[in-house]
């Protein structure tokens, strides 16, 4: 089976369905799990699974939910954007923005689910697509706008974009492989080329 992400497949001005023919193409027998930002850059955010099969030349969905946010920080999320399909089966998902009080307080009023905290929102989520449920927001890997999100080969060693006009390149290394939760993230200051670690 094959496991896929694509966190922007709903963005106004993308047909998905693009993006599911080079799918076809390249796996003749497969079977996908798709993860997507069902609320792509919204308050509340929001994300789905869909389950597809192929049989024969054609694709039959398979079943699909949208994925429950309820039992991490905030029991929500805002402005979904850029996710990764993670080697150990997990999706990680961007808040790309970060709210503020003022902000907070006016989406208040129409979604009351959104907490009273705007320190509860602008981390990267990580989701179960199997069970489609919302993990853990990783904390450990800072508080911004976070912007697209490269995963190495070790496992531990995490590099992520801050999507601000004076954005910052980040890296995250972890105590152990294939957990987030826990590590050290620096940033890079460029003038010196050295990581400098975040206290």
């Amino acid at each position: 089976s094959l496991r896929c992400v694509d966190m922007v497949m709903t963005q106004d001005n993308l047909d998905p369905t693009e993006n599911l023919k080079k799918i076809h193409d390249q796996f003749e027998n497969a079977e996908l799990t798709l993860v997507f930002g069902s609320d792509w850059k919204k308050v509340p955010g929001g994300a789905s699974v869909l389950r597809l099969t192929r049989q024969a030349a054609d694709w039959q969905t398979a079943g699909g939910q949208a994925v429950d946010f309820r039992h991490v920080r905030g029991a929500s999320t805002v402005y979904n954007c850029a996710g990764i399909t993670t080697a150990w089966g997990t999706v990680l998902s961007s808040e790309e923005n970060p709210l503020n009080a003022e902000d907070l307080m006016k989406y208040r009023v129409e979604f009351p689910q959104l907490s009273g905290n705007p320190l509860d929102y602008g981390w990267v989520v990580e989701i179960d697509p199997v069970n489609a449920t919302a993990l853990r927001k990783l904390e450990a890997l800072g508080r911004f706008s976070h912007e697209g999100i490269a995963i190495l080969p070790d496992r531990r060693t995490v590099f992520l974009g801050d999507d601000d006009v004076q954005g910052v390149l980040f890296k995250f290394v972890a105590e152990a492989s294939s957990d987030l939760s826990r590590g050290t993230l620096y940033a890079f200051r460029r003038d010196t080329t050295q990581w400098l670690p975040i206290q």
